[in-house]
């Protein structure tokens, strides 16, 4: 889901119109802001969603907070189990979602 230049070339011209894209690394500045919540108690945890390995890894090389969970699609439990290892590793909570409508329960 973050490299999706396809999909945003196929988007209509007025969403396009819309404004500006998000940057490359525009969940950065996100995580940043989460932290700074989380540090000042205004959230109780913080996570993430749908990370690719590389870009979990570059958060967790350089963030103040670990999140405390990940939330990614059922079928990562089978085809990503380096991003669940990774996860373990981490000590970070892995909560599945299932899109495929009932195919894995």
């Amino acid at each position: 889901w973050m490299h999706c230049a396809e999909e945003e070339r196929a988007l209509p011209q007025r969403v396009k119109d819309a404004g500006p894209a998000p940057a490359e690394d525009a969940w950065k500045g996100s995580w940043r802001a989460l932290e700074e919540f989380y540090a000042a108690g205004r959230l109780k945890n913080i996570g993430v969603s749908n990370f690719e390995l590389d870009d979990l890894n570059e958060l967790l090389s350089s963030c103040k907070v670990v999140p405390q969970i990940y939330q990614g699609n059922a079928w990562q439990l089978w085809f990503r189990p380096e991003v669940l290892q990774r996860l373990g590793e981490e000590r970070v909570v892995y909560q599945a979602y299932n899109v495929v409508n009932g195919i894995v329960t």
